[in-house]
C-alpha cells in the first residue's frame, strides 16, 4: 500500500505542477543535479574541488575544451588514487557537431597526480596517435591490431587535467566475477592472450613498459566479442623519452598479485616485468583465482618459489634481496640461498 501511495504522488508530476500554476514549464537546467563524487563539499579551488582535491562531479555538469567541445556528465564509470573517470556526452560548441560518447579522466588538483598524467598523456601520444599535432606518428599502429586504448583528447578544465577515452566495456576481473570466479574455456583465454601480446608488441616497438598489467585494466571492446583493449597508462614508463638511457631505477610498481621477481627483488627491469604479469593473467583467467594471491612482498616471494622455485644466482644481488633471502654456506648439492623466514 505505501509503495502505490508513493507511486500515485510522483506519477505525473509536471502534469499536477501545471494543474496547480498553469504557467509552469519544465526546464531541466534548474532540476537538482545528482552529485557523483563522494565527498561533495568545495573546500579547495574555489569550491569546484573536495577535501582530497577531486573536482566534484555532477550529472549534466559540463566541461569543455579549448576548441569548445562540450563534455556533459553521464555518470561516474570508476575512481581511484589518480582522480575519477566520468561517462560523458561529447558535443560541439554549436550543437552541430554529432553527438558522441567518452570515458573522462579527470585527474586531482594535485601536483604530483597533474604531472604524472602529463606523463600518460606523452605515452598515449606516442601509442595511438589520432591527430597531426601528435608526436612520433612512425611509431603509431594505424589499426586496430595495436589494442591499445584510444585518446581521443586532454585538455586541463579549472586546474585539472582531463583525458578523454573511447568508451569501452568491462575488464577482465569483472568477467571472472561474473563467472563465478570458475575460470574461462581455452579457446577464449588464447584469443585474450593473442590480443594482449599484440598490444605488448607495440608497446616494446616504442619502449614502453606498462608497468600495471592486471586483469583490472584489460577491457573488453563494446563492438565485437571477444575483443580487448589495454588501459591504464599512468605507471608505465619509456625510458627514452622520460628517464635516463638504460635499465629504469626500481620504484613502487606493479600491483603484488602480479609483481615480477626482478620487481620484488630491486633489480633494474626491462618489459620482460609485463610479460611475468601477463603469465600471471594467463593463468588466473584459466584457474579463476590469481596463481599468487600474496599478502605481501614477503608471501609474494615465497608464492612464486613454492611453485617456480627460487630465482637464479644472477637475480640475487638485487637490493631487496635481504628482505626474502639468507645466505648459507655453499655446498655442492644445495643452493647457496635460502628463503628467509618472515
Amino acid at each position: 500500500e505505501r509503495s502505490a501511495a508513493l507511486l500515485n504522488l510522483t506519477r505525473d508530476l509536471v502534469e499536477t505542477y501545471r494543474r496547480c500554476s498553469p504557467e509552469f514549464r519544465y526546464q531541466p537546467k534548474l532540476a537538482p543535479k545528482r552529485v557523483l563524487t563522494q565527498l561533495s563539499q568545495g573546500v579547495h579551488n574555489n569550491g569546484y574541488d573536495n577535501s582530497k582535491h577531486d573536482y566534484i562531479c555532477r550529472v549534466r555538469d559540463n566541461l569543455y575544451n579549448p576548441d569548445g567541445l562540450c563534455y556533459s556528465i553521464m555518470e561516474r564509470l570508476g575512481h581511484g588514487t589518480f582522480g575519477q573517470v566520468l561517462k560523458c556526452e561529447v558535443t560541439g560548441n554549436s550543437g552541430a557537431t554529432p553527438t558522441r560518447y567518452a570515458a573522462l579522466k579527470i585527474i586531482k588538483n594535485k601536483p604530483a597526480y597533474f604531472h604524472q598524467a602529463l606523463v600518460e598523456v606523452r605515452i598515449l601520444k606516442l601509442l595511438n596517435v589520432t591527430g597531426s599535432t601528435f608526436l612520433f606518428p612512425f611509431l603509431a599502429d594505424k589499426d586496430e591490431d595495436s589494442r591499445i586504448v584510444k585518446m581521443l583528447d586532454f585538455f586541463v578544465f579549472r586546474k585539472h587535467l582531463c583525458i578523454a577515452f573511447e568508451i569501452l566495456s568491462i575488464n577482465l576481473y569483472d568477467v571472472l566475477k561474473q563467472n563465478g570466479f570458475r575460470g574461462l574455456s581455452t579457446p577464449l583465454i588464447r584469443s585474450i592472450m593473442e590480443q594482449i601480446i599484440k598490444a605488448l608488441q607495440c608497446l616494446r616497438k616504442a619502449r614502453v613498459i606498462h608497468c600495471d598489467l592486471k586483469p583490472e585494466n584489460v577491457l573488453l571492446s563494446p563492438t565485437r566479442m571477444p575483443s580487448v583493449k589495454l588501459i591504464d597508462f599512468g605507471s608505465a614508463g619509456a625510458p627514452p623519452l622520460f628517464s635516463q638511457p638504460g635499465h629504469i631505477v626500481y620504484t613502487y610498481i606493479q600491483s603484488r598479485f602480479y609483481r615480477s621477481p626482478e620487481v620484488l627483488l630491486g633489480l633494474p627491469y626491462t618489459s620482460a616485468i609485463d610479460m611475468w604479469s601477463l603469465g600471471c593473467i594467463c593463468a588466473e583467467l584459466f584457474i579463476g583465482l590469481p596463481i599468487f594471491p600474496g599478502s605481501s612482498e614477503y608471501d609474494q616471494m615465497k608464492r612464486i618459489t613454492e611453485i617456480v622455485g627460487l630465482p637464479p644466482k644472477e637475480m640475487m644481488e638485487g637490493a631487496y634481496t635481504h628482505k626474502y633471502f639468507v645466505q648459507t654456506p655453499p655446498d655442492d648439492d644445495d643452493e647457496d640461498q635460502e628463503l628467509d623466514a618472515p
